[in-house]
């Protein structure tokens, strides 16, 4: 069971086909193996790879559970983000009542999307656990220990693209965290050193 950065030590982790992904596990002591998502069944079950980060639904989704993937942390590590576009020239156009009508959709199917997305979750969890897996939730200080680890990331990264966009990203989740009133509980962000 993966409870901190050590239990991945030598495990063959999945990874997609980029950089920062393979460096986000060889940073967490893990052996990176990039593998196309329609491989990965099979792969989990020739011992290809041991594990890999994705979420309890992709799990039943893909029935991993029958090829061996038994055990989840769950650290929260990143989030869904979805994203609606529209074309500029087209939206412009439009009459202020139509973009108020499609701003108040966007905002609508957001939150709409939220909660499914946590009650599917919710249910997946259960079937997870119906399948024989076990799920673990990291302490504070075990999530602690994988942000330690993911300093190597953020330096890495600095390295081959710059500070340019850590740095706006920091800003950014500061930003977040104080007017969200995190701060009481959450420190705010530091840039890697």
């Amino acid at each position: 069971m993966v409870r901190e950065p050590k239990d991945l030590k030598g495990l063959k982790i999945r990874t997609i086909h980029s950089p920062i992904q393979v460096e986000v596990a060889k940073a967490m002591g893990a052996v990176p193996t990039p593998i196309a998502w329609g491989e990965l069944y099979t792969s989990f079950k020739s011992g290809i790879v041991e594990g890999t980060k994705n979420a309890v639904n992709d799990v039943i989704m893909k029935k991993f559970y029958e090829a061996g993937l038994l055990n989840a942390c769950l650290d929260n590590h990143s989030a869904q983000i979805d994203f609606v576009f529209i074309n500029e020239k087209f939206y412009k156009k439009l009459p202020p009542t139509l973009a108020a009508i499609i701003r108040e959709g966007v905002s609508y199917g957001e939150k709409a999307a939220r909660v499914r997305s946590f009650n599917l979750r919710r249910e997946n969890d259960i079937k997870f656990k119906e399948k024989g897996g076990t799920i673990y939730i990291p302490t504070v200080e075990e999530k602690e220990k994988f942000v330690q680890k993911g300093q190597n990331v953020w330096k890495w990264y600095i390295k081959e693209y710059g500070s340019e966009w850590v740095e706006k990203a920091v800003a950014a989740v500061n930003t977040a965290i104080k007017e969200l009133g995190e701060h009481d509980r959450r420190p705010l962000v530091k840039m890697p050193q």
